[in-house]
């Protein structure tokens, strides 16, 4: 068996034999809770397919499990509708590819408390996304690309990789929470965390900002 159809929605077997959610099962189909089920025939459930579900105009929710370790690109770029976003704890790395969020503007909340790698305009122009939290392990250029209700971000994991432009466009971020330091140029602590509120443990490399004038609270 190399093809499926489950809950309304086609799986294919990759090629790590495996299953890839490559679509719904019927364009006719509408879905506003989208539940990707982590098996089907013993077989993990591990990726969602390039364009899976772009511009779906249905969507509201989406819940993904621990065992997704890739999420296509534009997967689900312009779903005008998707608020909610529900990623499954876990200790599995996640990839989500360029734009696989883009232009979802109604997403409110990210938070992903599994290891996660975010592609260039993952989330850019989510305008209504206001927290974003998670165990980032890198953050491509733009990855939160002019989300312009953004006000908190939370860094958990360590050595995060942060692009100089990821944040690009967020004028609104107003507090940074910084539970285990990650890696950034001089630059973009220059251009983007000077006036902002920092929290941060005392032996961070960000506590040093407060000499600099920075509001820096210890946590």
């Amino acid at each position: 068996m190399s093809t499926h159809i489950a809950n309304d929605l086609f799986f294919k077997i990759n090629s790590a034999d495996e299953w890839t959610l490559m679509r719904l099962a019927d364009k006719n189909i509408v879905k506003t809770d989208l539940v990707i089920p982590n098996q089907l025939w013993q077989k993990h459930v591990t990726n969602i397919a390039h364009n899976a579900f772009l511009r779906d105009s249905m969507i509201e929710r989406v819940q993904i499990p621990n065992t997704i370790v890739k999420i296509g690109g534009r997967a689900f770029y312009d779903c005008v509708k998707l608020q909610y976003l529900f990623f499954e704890r876990g200790k599995q790395s996640l990839e989500i590819r360029d734009s696989a969020f883009e232009w979802d503007r109604n997403i409110i909340t990210l938070s992903c408390l599994r290891p996660v790698a975010l592609g260039k305009t993952a989330f850019a122009e989510c305008k209504n996304l206001q927290l974003a939290e998670g165990y980032f392990t890198k953050i491509d250029e733009r990855a939160f690309g002019h989300c312009e209700a953004l006000k908190t971000i939370v860094f958990k994991s360590r050595g995060c990789e942060v692009h100089d432009k990821a944040f690009d466009g967020c004028s609104n971020v107003k507090l940074l929470r910084i539970e285990e330091d990650f890696d950034c140029s001089e630059e973009f602590i220059q251009n983007f965390m000077y006036d902002k509120r920092i929290q941060c443990r005392k032996d961070s490399r960000f506590a040093e900002l407060a000499f600099q004038g920075v509001a820096v609270e210890i946590i």
